[in-house]
This record gives structure tokens, sequence and C-alpha cells, in this order.
């Protein structure tokens, strides 16, 4: 269970010997112990993503190899670990009132991770994030970030017409409009 020391061995038994019957197995080894190492969602994960890498290069080495089932399941495992961590940054940010961290996060999770199961949420955090950032803003800011927030519910509205946070984004939206319309006067 050595998987850092096996890993090593493994990766080297490929450099040294490429044409190896061998190599195939030896190759997947390597990458299979560093997903072995890949932490838990809230550790530091560059493991993970080096784990990701060395997978991708196999199925790019050995296309047809019986191993690819197998790693597509631990492909889709690591992505869901790593998209979890990424929502989790976002959510944080918009929980200790960073809302312009917040707001980039939350929009790079929604450009990353376009088909997550949180997308809703996200999407709702984002619009929470856009507002609060956009009001607290200086005078020259405060209308195009207005109309960022004002877009982005919405893309929220014709992507989740049945959501539970229809009505507070509605809210958001109408404070927008009105904000928008009191600066154009």
């Amino acid at each position: 269970k050595d998987y850092y020391s096996a890993g090593f061995q493994y990766a080297n038994f490929v450099r040294q010997f490429p044409y190896s019957e061998r190599a195939e197995d030896a190759l997947f080894m390597s990458a299979y112990c560093k997903y072995m190492e890949s932490p838990e969602y809230s550790l530091d994960q560059k493991q993970t993503y080096e784990a990701i890498q060395a997978f991708e290069q196999y199925v790019e080495r050995y296309p047809t190899s019986g191993h690819i089932p197998e790693i597509n399941k631990y492909l889709d495992e690591m992505r869901a670990k790593l998209m979890k961590k990424d929502y989790e940054i976002a959510y944080g940010y918009y929980k200790i009132g960073s809302y312009n961290a917040a707001y980039v996060a939350f929009a790079d999770f929604m450009n990353q991770y376009p088909d997550s199961d949180n997308k809703e949420e996200a999407m709702y955090y984002m619009i929470l994030s856009g507002y609060e950032y956009a009001i607290n803003s200086t005078e020259a800011k405060i209308v195009e970030r207005l109309n960022l927030v004002i877009n982005d519910f919405e893309k929220f509205a014709a992507s989740f017409s049945n959501s539970k946070y229809t009505k507070h984004t509605q809210d958001i939206y109408n404070k927008c409009r009105e904000a928008l319309y009191a600066r154009a006067k």
C-alpha cells in the first residue's frame, strides 16, 4: 500500500523499458497508484490532477485497452471530487461575504462544470453574490454590475423555471431594475 513508491517504480519501468510487453500494465499501475494517493476533496488536489493526467496519457497511448471502462469510472470519481471542491470554495467565499470572489468562483464553476448537479444552486449563489457585489460597488461600476446580475437572472430563469429559488431571484432582479431605474433619472 505504499502507492507513492509503487507508482514511481512502475513509471520508472515504463521509462526504462517502453517496448516491454509489460509496459502497458506498468503504465496503468503507475496511474492507478496516483489515483490511490488522491486525497479527499477538502485537501490539496495536486495528486488528483496528476492521476487524471496519468490516466489520460494511458488512454492516449492505449485507446483499445480493456482498462478503459475502469479508467472512465476513476476519472468520473476524481472529476466529481474536483467539482465538489470548487463548489465548496465558491460557497465559502459567499459565506464569508467576499462577494466578488464568490461571483467569480461561481462563474468559473459554471463554465468548468456546465453539467453539474449543483448548477441550480451555483447559479443562485452567483446571482446573490453578484447583487451584493454590485450594490456595494462604486457609483462608476454599479450600473455595469447590476446589468450582469440581470443577465445572470435571465439565464437562471430560462434554465430553472420551476426552481425553489425563483421567488428570491425574482426579488433580486426587481431590486436591480429599480436601482437602475433610479440611476437613470
